[in-house]
């Protein structure tokens, strides 16, 4: 009994003890640059990636040395505008005029930029010129109907008579209140042709 343990603990003392098998965990140096190159591609995404950010020009502050004995101060940035507006037209059409270039400034209202406007400017004349015959129409129409209805009071006409002129004189009425929806509609197609800024501020592009 005593022979076979000394045996066991020979071939005991013969084994070789294995460590376990595991990676070697990364270095600092390793995550230093795993992190660098993650901040430099998330800078790169968040430059690049497109916002509401607007890079106007690049501003440097410095501060020289004083006699309080200060120091210089040297920052650089973006400026970026609070709001802004893409500006288009309503309608389709050719631009004749461009009031402003970049970096300008310019105040609500100023007209931008103008597209042809000659088709719309011919209909505006034209449905000026209804209104006109429109209320010539209706000028005339009015007082027939009221001589009319007089006559009719002191019963020296029929009442088929004073409804014919009744209808005419609400013809009349219609048609000119049509024509100055017209003119209306005119007006604003042709209005249309102006881009004007919706706010005070300076081109970008």
């Amino acid at each position: 009994m005593t022979v076979h343990n000394d045996k066991s603990s020979l071939l005991n003392s013969l084994k070789i003890e294995r460590k376990p098998v595991g990676r070697k965990p990364p270095s600092p140096v390793f995550y230093g640059v795993a992190g660098a190159c993650v901040i430099a591609i998330g800078a790169a995404a968040w430059f690049f990636w497109p916002d509401s950010r607007i890079p106007v020009q690049m501003v440097t502050v410095e501060g020289g040395v004083g006699a309080s004995g200060g120091v210089n101060l040297d920052a650089s940035g973006y400026v970026v505008a609070r709001r802004k507006a893409t500006l288009s037209a309503k309608i389709l059409g050719k631009v004749v005029e461009l009031n402003v270039e970049e970096g300008q400034s310019v105040k609500e209202g100023d007209i931008i930029a103008r597209l042809d406007d000659s088709n719309y400017a011919a209909a505006l004349r034209q449905a000026r010129a209804q209104v006109v015959q429109a209320k010539a129409a209706f000028d005339n129409a009015a007082p027939i109907y009221d001589r009319y209805r007089g006559l009719k009071q002191q019963n020296a006409i029929s009442t088929d008579d004073v409804e014919r002129q009744r209808a005419l004189y609400d013809a009349a009425r219609t048609q000119y209140a049509v024509s100055q929806t017209v003119v209306a509609l005119a007006q604003t197609n042709q209005n249309d042709t102006l881009i004007r800024a919706p706010f005070t501020g300076v081109v970008t592009d």
